[in-house]
């Protein structure tokens, strides 16, 4: 069972159904209420500790959440600096090299001027330099001292502003080394944070993970308490034969609720429009759209950090498009919803979707991993939003309404597991939903993580997505009772205690 996605659903189920046994033995042994009378049981000190209980936990994941959010933060923020300063590094490597072309020129012109002086006389050279002869040089009109001294300090004056050349490379090639000592230093500090707020991340994941551990620990002895007194308690509740048959009656004319117990694992909320968060609680993310990447990129998603191997789930109802594996990426599925939105699950762990496959909103569609460029990055989620099938967009405020928003009312008891195997979300709808086919899309390759990742075109949608088989609560048939077992009772007591404990679901 996975005690890491998600500690409020099953704490909140098992919490109910341990309230809710614990109040059918203690009302079994009393005298059922009138026909049609509703007793408040609101007030009774197991319902009362079930809701102090249920918002400790709430509490707790809150804080937790929290300090996921804020480590999520500060790992983004170091890395996003520290690719800054790599792509800086990459600039100072290039005026480096430029300063040391340069002053290599200039070294070897001066050389040249120094093997021509070596080879000829300084007299012939300095004509050369003039474009004199030696005809002109010997000639009375223009032998005289004064002249050629002059003419000789051209000479020199050229070999001094090559000299000069040659000190300014010099010195713009040892200011180039000591702006790129600062920003080596300043790049390598960058990395050490950005591995340090990494490492962090992942030890917060991992205390989350412990904590959800403990804390469902605690409340399977809660309820493993509650059901020995509720045992103990229908012992002696047998004497009381007619008070069960009233109560059977009572509720064959309201109808029954059933509760069931949490499933394995904790799949997610299910929201109003019928779509859930795609990963399984605890988690931490932030807005951490546009920020740098490798390359030269910038994030088209947003990353949504967890333990490894949590959940993923499908974000509404819908059809697996591609699933796939890139370097980027890593492995990957794209699920498309009815409305033709493409959501994109990358650096995935495992998955066991295909191509092609329908999906309710809340189904497992692979867990957490860090594989394709994330291989050093902590273990998350990249999760982007295409509405209808075209280019990315911000999907943070798709993911903190999903996310970080509790549903209303109570959550619904969870569903028998499909023949599929596959593991579904509680569905809070009244009645199966009339589900168009999915409409076709063809992905678009975006700007972000996955365009390498995307073929040309997607496999045709499922002729028809699969009805719903699980109605809700109220629909719920009643299972026949039979006689000498205070099985009708208890339902109908388990029903009027879940409206006492409604609104205080997650």
């Amino acid at each position: 069972m996975n005690t890491v996605a998600g500690v409020t659903a099953p704490l909140a189920r098992r919490l109910w159904l341990a309230a809710v046994v614990v109040l059918t033995a203690s009302l079994l042994v009393g005298v059922a209420p009138p026909a049609g009378a509703v007793p408040d049981v609101s007030g009774a000190p197991e319902v009362v500790e079930a809701q102090s209980r249920l918002r400790e936990a709430e509490a707790q994941l809150t804080a937790l959440m929290t300090a996921l959010d804020e480590a999520a933060e500060a790992y983004e923020t170091a890395n996003a600096h520290s690719l800054r300063l790599e792509a800086e590094l990459a600039g100072s490597d290039a005026q480096l090299a430029d300063a040391r072309k340069e002053i290599g020129a200039a070294a070897a012109r001066l050389d040249d001027r120094v093997r021509d002086a070596y080879m000829r006389p300084a007299t012939d050279m300095a004509l050369a330099e003039l474009g004199l002869s030696e005809a002109t040089w010997g000639a009375p009109d223009a032998a005289t001292a004064l002249h050629r001294t002059a003419l000789l300090r051209l000479v020199a004056a050229g070999e001094a502003d090559q000299l000069l050349e040659v000190e300014r490379a010099g010195a713009m090639t040892a200011d180039a080394i000591r702006q790129h000592r600062i920003v080596e230093a300043g790049a390598a500090a960058a990395a050490a944070d950005r591995q340090r707020r990494a490492e962090e991340l992942s030890a917060a994941v991992e205390a989350a993970r412990a904590q959800a551990a403990d804390a469902q620990l605690t409340y399977g002895r809660v309820e493993a308490d509650a059901v020995q007194r509720a045992e103990d308690a229908e012992l002696a509740a047998r004497a009381a034969a007619q008070a069960r048959a009233a109560a059977r009656a009572r509720a064959r004319e309201r109808g029954w609720f059933s509760f069931s117990s949490a499933a394995s694992g904790a799949p997610p909320e299910v929201s109003v429009d019928g779509k859930v968060c795609p990963v399984g609680r605890p988690y931490g993310f932030i807005d951490s759209w546009g920020f740098p990447r490798s390359g030269g990129r910038t994030h088209k998603g947003v990353d949504i950090f967890a333990a490894h191997g949590t959940p993923l789930y499908a974000v509404a109802d819908g059809y697996v498009s591609r699933v796939g594996t890139s370097s980027l990426g890593g492995l990957s599925v794209h699920v498309v919803d009815t409305a033709g939105n493409r959501y994109y699950y990358a650096h995935l762990s495992s998955t066991s979707a295909s191509a092609g496959q329908p999906v309710r909103a809340g189904e497992v569609v692979g867990a957490v991993g860090n594989t394709g460029n994330a291989r050093t990055t902590p273990p998350h989620l990249h999760w982007q939003f295409h509405p209808g099938g075209g280019s990315p967009v911000n999907p943070y405020p798709l993911a903190a309404a999903l996310c970080r928003t509790r549903s209303a009312g109570a959550v619904a008891p969870a569903p028998a597991a499909p023949s599929d195997g596959r593991r579904r979300a509680p569905d809070t709808r009244s009645e199966p939903p009339s589900e168009p086919p999915p409409v076709p899309v063809l992905p678009v390759a975006p700007d972000g993580e996955d365009a390498a990742d995307i073929e040309a075109s997607a496999p045709p949608p499922p002729e028809q997505a699969p009805p719903a088989e699980d109605a809700g609560p109220s629909e719920a048939a009643p299972p026949p009772a039979s006689e000498g077992s205070d099985a009708g009772a208890a339902r109908a007591l388990r029903r009027l205690t879940e409206r006492a404990l409604r609104g205080f679901g997650p």
